[in-house]
């Protein structure tokens, strides 16, 4: 991808942070993201049973589509907090080091996977603001949660032959030994999710003494 057209992309995370935060309140704007992620997974997954393509690629095991259903679908429960942490951490990375589907940069897969990845990304953060209770997910649970979603993930990969989570072959470092590479997405994800949740955390805790103070 060129570097004008990626850091574009890029600039879009931002924006819709700014959006999100002006937004957030409005029943709307989470209805104009929901409706939008919603038709993304139609569409895809109808076009992956059209396809006729293999379960290797077709499941929707990646963490970033396992999100996408649970932000979309999911009671506001200590399973869809995490789950939008990792939304948010997600979005930013898919659009950092995109994994695109093998065809042409516009093609409709390709238009989709950014669709789907800023909805999730924008529903994670209208969640985090609005409906999460993040004091109960700490770091024991959050690592656990990781852990059990990758080595699921692993099991999945060796009865489908997929590379589910990157967990047989990571991106940019291209180790290929499960066990490997579940110690380095675990740690990996474990940390950034709860570096986010540190980041709302301290943002919440601000909004709380400004309010008393006024």
């Amino acid at each position: 991808m060129p570097l004008l057209i990626h850091s574009l992309i890029l600039s879009v995370l931002p924006f819709l942070m700014w959006l999100t935060l002006v937004n957030r309140d409005k029943p709307l704007y989470k209805t104009i993201w929901s409706i939008l992620l919603g038709l993304q997974l139609i569409t895809i997954y109808t076009w992956f049973f059209w396809a006729k393509l293999p379960l290797s690629e077709s499941l929707p095991l990646y963490h970033c589509r396992i999100g996408m259903f649970v932000v979309l679908l999911a009671r506001p429960r200590i399973l869809k907090d995490y789950f939008a942490l990792l939304g948010v951490v997600g979005g930013v990375l898919a659009m950092i080091h995109p994994d695109f589907y093998p065809y042409q940069f516009l093609h409709v897969t390709n238009i989709f996977f950014f669709i789907g990845h800023f909805a999730l990304f924008v529903l994670s953060l209208l969640h985090l603001m609005t409906q999460s209770n993040l004091d109960k997910l700490n770091p024991k649970l959050i690592i656990q949660l990781t852990l059990l979603i990758n080595m699921s993930l692993i099991f999945i990969n060796l009865l489908t032959g997929g590379n589910y989570g990157f967990m047989m072959k990571t991106p940019i470092l291209g180790i290929t030994n499960p066990f490997l590479n579940l110690l380095i997405v675990t740690t990996l994800l474990s940390f950034l999710v709860l570096f986010v949740k540190q980041i709302f955390q301290k943002v919440r805790m601000r909004a709380s003494f400004k309010t008393e103070e006024s």
